[in-house]
């Protein structure tokens, strides 16, 4: 019943079903870079010139490995969680 209620309110609302499900700390755009920064990789140098709508991180926040945003200071505990706070 939810997913239906989801999917009407898509329809009447004439906007992509991304809007409704975007997680803490991201937006919904319609172009996005093909290859979004990451804590892996925040400036990714080597990318393809297309737009991909879906969900992004706010400005400030990147995606850590888990594909949550997260502060760019977060990203280092991707890789050292032992230091008391884990991964988001």
């Amino acid at each position: 019943m939810y997913l239906q209620l989801c999917v009407l309110a898509v329809i009447l609302a004439n906007v992509s079903p991304y809007v409704l499900f975007c997680r803490q700390n991201e937006v919904y755009k319609s172009c996005n870079s093909a290859c979004p920064p990451t804590c892996d990789s925040p400036y990714p140098t080597v990318c393809t010139l297309q737009c991909v709508p879906g969900c992004s991180c706010v400005e400030g926040f990147i995606k850590n490995k888990r594909g949550r945003c997260v502060s760019y200071s977060d990203c280092f505990f991707d890789y050292w969680p032992i230091l008391g706070k884990s991964a988001m």
